[in-house]
């Protein structure tokens, strides 16, 4: 018989129940084929049958329990390498028994084929001197193969002490121009906590964790660290003090930090200049809980600060602020989502030039040039001296800029600003399109708490576009001073509170000096058209969906509406941006932005509802 030049493996995707797989090579006996499924070697008979023994061009492999759909079935022969046949002399030299003799020959010349093709082996262009030949069983143990760099031979390499397989592995990343370097290099571009042992499980310790990998990338000279979505534990302040970026997960994934003691902050950047911290979520034991969330400020004499801080959210117990901000200067804040639930704390946000409840030994100086971009502040504090922002003015203290935003306290101040020794304050403090109602079952006093212990000039107190919300209008007070302020070149203009629009007013005009001061019943809110399935959430005595635009052209929206998408409603013309704008709000417990077109188009971009809107502000083109 001959044997034909073909393949000795045939492999095959099962369908559903197929029982019979063919094989196109010949075997002397059915112990010559192996039969794989799914790489799982099958037994003979109890597994499959085999047919066509003998036959030049091959048979079928039968299984006894068809395959599943899917399955990957391999068949391949693997014969004996062994001689079965011996002639003797004068003994019987029959053709038969030659065939199958030569038969075998061919057959285990093409086995061997089919390994030799699997194998590594050097190309025939390469020199005559090659050595494909492995290093010895001894000098290969716990090393890394590799081909030397002149000859191409096989060599091994022994790792450096410390070193990881990512030092000897190579990158180049896409594009025109790129240059080969180590993985290694590429992954040190970013430390994650988990690469120094925390768990983010929320029951292991990660302090320790997380704090080396602060201090492994200070040490390196600044970067980046990145914290998983997880829930990290801490019984110890976490601290930055060099130029670190503190990065979790995104806006959905939660990255949370959770402290179980009573230290100086959850993250202290004292010291510390020009990091940035993001789509982090700050939070606090129950009973066991920080002074601040975030605290910011000097070590020494040295400025610190230039920190943008974005996309993140503070929320436990704590026993003075959410924020505590002492002398850090030039800070960019966006989307601060910040709430304190009691704890002890009357502020939520809290700054001064003076480390006025020595949270962290921080040094004294001056705190210029902070800007916050739209936060959200709750303070569930019951104290007639709460407040969502405090801020303890000197001559120190100056720029201080609130852009938009929401303010929700439950007793005492919206905004408390205080001077207790100098004679004037620096300011300008500057709170623009700043709205927020009061926390459920809250009663606060105070709009803007503006007061000094002593004979004080304000310069520069810019408010505007703003509304608060009181429960009542007696003894609530939409702006109030005392005589020791007064206000040159003010630009106040506040709108009354929503549920009782005559809520009155404390100043003193003969201590204002020029500018403009205007609080009151201004301007008119006006409900528009809600598209498609948007309704508003609640009913009266809610403030229902609406927007309004004051003298200065200062267009803000309000309400809480639900039950749509996309489109929510569209702003007449003289209400409109003058270029396409997106802003940041709360969807449905979670961070949701919308879209506002210089057509006046108003649509949910990211999120879902209910949202509130509450606190949009823009200025409208001409």
């Amino acid at each position: 018989m001959t044997v034909s030049s073909s393949a000795s493996r045939n492999q095959y995707t099962a369908t559903a129940g197929q029982t019979v797989f063919a094989y196109t090579f010949e075997i002397v006996t059915d112990d010559d084929i192996v039969v794989l499924k799914n790489g799982v070697t099958l037994t003979k008979t109890a597994d499959y049958t085999v047919s066509g023994v003998g036959v030049n061009s091959g048979g079928n492999v039968t299984l006894v329990v068809g395959a599943t759909a899917g399955d990957i079935l391999t068949l391949y022969r693997d014969m004996a390498y062994e001689r079965l046949t011996d002639y003797t002399n004068a003994g019987d030299f029959l053709a038969a028994d030659v065939n199958n003799d030569f038969d075998r020959l061919w057959i285990a010349t093409q086995q061997v084929n089919e390994e030799v093709n699997r194998s590594l082996k050097a190309p025939v262009t390469d020199p005559l001197t090659i050595d494909m030949t492995i290093p010895a069983k001894a000098d290969r143990l716990n090393k890394i193969l590799r081909f030397n760099s002149v000859t191409g031979n096989p060599e091994v390499i022994t790792l450096a002490s410390g070193a990881t397989s990512a030092t000897n592995v190579s990158f180049t990343q896409a594009g025109t121009g790129a240059v080969e370097r180590t993985v290694e290099t590429k992954l040190n571009e970013s430390v994650s906590v988990k690469d120094f042992g925390a768990v983010g499980d929320g029951v292991t310790d990660d302090t320790a964790a997380i704090q080396a990998a602060i201090d492994a990338v200070q040490a390196a000279g600044g970067g980046t660290v990145y914290v998983p979505k997880g829930q990290y534990k801490t019984t110890d302040v976490i601290r930055i003090t060099g130029k670190v970026n503190l990065i979790g997960a995104n806006r959905t994934d939660v990255s949370a930090i959770v402290a179980h003691h009573t230290g100086a902050a959850i993250l202290s950047l004292k010291g510390s200049t020009g990091s940035c911290v993001k789509f982090l979520w700050f939070g606090t034991d129950t009973t066991t809980y920080p002074k601040t969330g975030i605290t910011l400020g000097r070590s020494g004499v040295a400025s610190a600060g230039h920190h943008l801080i974005e996309h993140i959210r503070i929320q436990g117990y704590f026993s003075v602020a959410a924020v505590y901000s002492i002398a850090s200067e030039v800070n960019t804040w966006v989307d601060l989502y910040a709430w304190v639930l009691g704890g002890g704390a009357d502020y939520v946000f809290y700054t001064s030039a003076v480390d006025d409840f020595s949270v962290d030994g921080l040094v004294t100086s001056t705190n210029l040039v902070c800007n916050l971009f739209q936060p959200y502040l709750i303070n569930a504090t019951s104290t007639g001296t709460a407040a969502c922002v405090y801020i303890n003015s000197s001559q120190s203290m100056g720029s201080w800029n609130f852009f938009g935003g929401y303010f929700i306290p439950k007793q005492g101040s919206y905004v408390a600003i205080h001077n207790t020794t100098d004679s004037q304050a620096l300011g300008p403090y500057n709170f623009i399109g700043c709205s927020g109602e009061r926390l459920s079952g809250g009663d606060p006093s105070y709009g803007f708490k503006i007061t000094s212990d002593v004979a004080c000039d304000y310069k520069g107190v810019n408010i505007q576009g703003t509304r608060f919300d009181f429960l009542g209008s007696s003894s609530r007070y939409v702006f109030w001073t005392d005589t020791n302020c007064t206000f040159t070149a003010p630009n106040i203009i506040m709108q009354p509170p929503e549920a009782f629009p005559y809520a009155p007013s404390i100043y003193f005009e003969n201590k204002i000096k020029g500018g403009q001061f205007r609080v009151g019943r201004e301007y008119e809110w006006v409900a528009p058209t809600l598209a498609g399935s948007w309704v508003n959430q609640f009913g009266a005595p809610y403030a229902q969906a609406g927007y309004q635009k004051d003298d200065t052209g200062i267009v803000s929206l309000r309400g809480t509406i639900t039950g749509g998408t996309g489109t929510i409603f569209t702003l007449p013309a003289n209400f409109r941006p003058e270029a396409d704008q997106f802003f940041g709000i709360y969807g449905n417990g979670s961070m949701a932005r919308i879209l506002i077109t210089s057509a006046g188009v108003v649509s949910l971009s990211a999120g879902a509802g209910p949202i509130d809107i509450s606190g949009v502000n823009f200025v409208a083109g001409a």
